[in-house]
């Protein structure tokens, strides 16, 4: 499960009517490995993302009052942040993937390209050739109807 979404189900877990948290009530419940200004982050990112998840309050300088809203349990049971990174990291795949098929693609239009110039010498030779035999054919053809030899 994503940190996000951690930060997001320990909220509405709380029993309480009105749960408020702070960065340092939150680092300290969740995240003892990071330090405030990672779990801050967090919490802004969030709401960055999805601001109709978290209500916001200042209360201090350093440490505003974070409120979750009613739609955090349906965003949560939807998926939450994990299902968005993993959606946005399958687009990101199938984009890779076109990418290199176009590549690919490129390489075999080019190396056809190049095939063909290098054979278009021979072919402007043997078109040449029927050319002349398509006109001698023509005269001669031409030299039986008009002077039909007896």
């Amino acid at each position: 499960m994503n940190k996000k979404d951690l930060i997001l189900k320990a909220m509405i877990s709380e029993k309480t009517v009105n749960p408020s948290f702070s960065y340092a009530s939150l680092r300290d419940s969740l995240f003892s490995e990071l330090n405030i200004d990672q779990v801050k982050f967090l919490i802004e990112s969030i709401d960055k993302e999805k601001p109709e998840l978290l209500i916001i309050m200042p209360y201090s300088e350093k440490s505003p009052l974070i409120q979750p809203t009613g739609l955090v349990n349906e965003f949560l049971n939807q998926g939450g942040f994990t299902k968005i990174e993993k959606d946005k990291e399958l687009l990101l795949n199938k984009q890779n993937e076109r990418e290199e098929r176009e590549i690919r693609k490129s390489k075999v239009d080019l190396e056809l390209a190049e095939k063909m110039l290098k054979e278009f010498p021979t072919t402007k030779v043997f078109s040449r050739i029927g050319a002349f035999i398509g006109i001698a054919l023509l005269l001669k053809e031409l030299y039986i109807l008009i002077w039909k030899p007896q």
